[in-house]
């Protein structure tokens, strides 16, 4: 180890100001791991109404998956039905059907995923202080930020992988690669607060 050793005239040379430090009461930081959960009630499905000719308004494009759609945006028309209008907006997971297709009565035309605000479930050890309130998310992506979370509850199931306690926590918003599997991880200090 390199040690700098300075005398009083070498410090009022240079113009160097000494404070002493304060001692901390920080608690150790415990990181827990999880992983995003799917949502079966933030899944939208859109049904063909009846049978006929799929057909999309004036100059739209069918969506692809991946692609992202808005709420209330008419995306097609299934011969003389109604037009179709998403109620809900999120990341197509499903393609069922391309425009110019005959379709029947009920068959899935997209399935849209909304995944603004995910749910994290985080395993959780017996020796772990108790849940807070609001805990930080990050996960292992170059250049990601962390997300805060708020407590939703308990989990129903044990967590499948470690067979521990589990809860889950609703980020505050999405993030890329934000998507059911995707891991991450919970820093709690050990007196329950976020880290």
């Amino acid at each position: 180890e390199g040690v700098i050793v300075l005398d009083s005239g070498d410090v009022a040379r240079l113009g160097l100001r000494t404070v002493v430090l304060q001692s901390s009461s920080s608690a150790p930081v415990r990181r827990l791991t999880g992983e995003l959960i799917p949502e079966p009630d933030r899944i939208t499905t859109v049904r063909a109404p009846i049978a006929g000719r799929l057909s999309v308004p004036g100059n739209s494009r069918w969506p692809s998956f991946g692609d992202r759609l808005t709420a209330g945006r008419e995306i097609a028309q299934v011969s003389d039905a109604k037009p179709l209008v998403l109620a809900r907006g999120g990341v197509v997971t499903q393609v069922g059907a391309q425009p110019g297709e005959m379709v029947q009565a009920g068959q899935l035309l997209l399935e849209i995923t909304d995944y603004d605000r995910p749910l994290a479930r985080i395993a959780w050890p017996a020796d772990a202080p108790a849940p807070p309130p609001e805990i930080t998310l990050s996960f292992e992506q170059p250049g990601a930020s962390r997300v805060p979370a708020r407590l939703v509850g308990a989990a129903p199931n044990a967590d499948p992988v470690t067979r521990l306690p589990a809860y889950l926590y609703r980020a505050s918003r999405s993030w890329i690669g934000a998507r059911p599997g995707a891991v991450v991880i919970a820093s709690v200090s050990d007196r329950g607060s976020s880290g």
